[in-house]
């Protein structure tokens, strides 16, 4: 049997290895959560064996190929969940973009990696992981920093298999899609009740370049030693690291303030209180000093307050009436 022939028998077994192991790890993934958590707990376990799983059984079949065959390798394949590329190749000034092709979530090795490895060869693998539920399965409140945080990208894991152990002189750059873009307003309480069918949305600019660190005690959690936020938009956040490993975006979510209400209903009081006292004042002023001849209906200080309170109370309660009545959310559509 030729070697190409060894070569794609090989490849195609290990290729069928990596996704019935997939697909039996993420099928364990669909059990429902527990009331105590501790079903959660072990979905994330998991999904964290999965992540070692796929890019450790990637990188033993680059390396066996090259070293069996001596020759280059290079696999590319996409599932709805995930895009995986495994290579193995000489040195050569190369260039490494992950994915290889156009994505709006990819890494970027430096110019200069090349020469912090040892050896003339070198395999890389690096898998994108495209799951909506990805919070789920690696809480972003489970993190090192103590924040409540939620993850807001896809996941981009890379590992690079050399001969010994290399530390990376220059940073990778990551360029990270926001799954769901940030939006207004920049703090995260918001003074209002979260609406029928509406979601809570991202805090902007309270991005966290972070990595799914691994733990042999089993407390897997996110952390962001070696990592910085260069920049961020709505879109996208741009990250540096100074290792490779599985990378995230983490986000805050706004806080809904339940309560809010009593406090517009008392806002919109206060105000319509103070319109209607100056006007009380600009007329008691006028009466005052404008007319020579003083008036027989004259107000009394009793139906000063009746109208200085009286009218803004009647205001209230019919736009509090109507905005309950036809739950329009009169007093909680804004923010405050």
């Amino acid at each position: 049997m030729s070697s190409p022939t060894v070569f794609a028998k090989h490849f195609s077994r290990v290729e069928y290895t990596i996704w019935r192991e997939w697909q039996w790890r993420f099928a364990a993934l669909n059990m429902p959560y527990g009331v105590n958590g501790s079903q959660r707990d072990s979905r994330t376990g998991t999904f964290t064996k999965l992540l070692t799983t796929v890019t450790d059984s990637c990188l033993r079949l680059s390396e066996t190929l090259m070293n069996q065959f001596h020759r280059q390798l290079v696999f590319e394949d996409t599932k709805p969940t995930m895009l995986i590329e495994v290579y193995g190749q000489k040195k050569g000034n190369n260039e490494i973009k992950f994915p290889s092709k156009d994505s709006k979530t990819y890494l970027k090795l430096p110019r200069t990696f090349e020469s912090d490895l040892q050896g003339d060869n070198y395999s890389y693998v690096g898998v994108l992981y495209d799951i909506r539920e990805i919070n789920e399965l690696l809480p972003g409140h489970q993190n090192a920093f103590g924040e409540e945080k939620t993850v807001n990208s896809k996941i981009v894991s890379f590992a690079i298999k050399v001969n010994e152990t290399f530390n990376l002189r220059n940073p990778v750059t990551l360029i990270l899609e926001n799954t769901d873009p940030p939006q207004d307003p920049p703090y995260k309480e918001i003074w209002r009740y979260l609406h029928e069918g509406e979601q809570p949305t991202f805090v902007p600019l309270s991005q966290r370049c972070s990595f799914w660190n691994f733990s042999e005690q089993g407390r897997d959690q996110w952390d962001t030693r070696g990592c910085r936020e260069v920049s961020s938009s709505r879109d996208q956040t741009v990250c540096e690291c100074s290792h490779l490993t599985n990378f995230g975006v983490l986000m805050d979510l706004h806080g809904y303030v339940i309560g809010c209400t009593i406090s517009g209903i008392f806002l919109h009081f206060i105000f319509l209180c103070a319109f209607m006292w100056m006007a009380m004042e600009g007329l008691f002023i006028y009466r005052q000093l404008v007319l020579v001849f003083p008036s027989s209906s004259n107000l009394s200080t009793r139906a000063y307050f009746i109208i200085g309170y009286g009218v803004p109370s009647g205001i209230v309660g019919i736009t509090a009436a109507v905005s309950f009545g036809t739950d329009s959310c009169g007093y909680g559509s804004g923010e405050l």
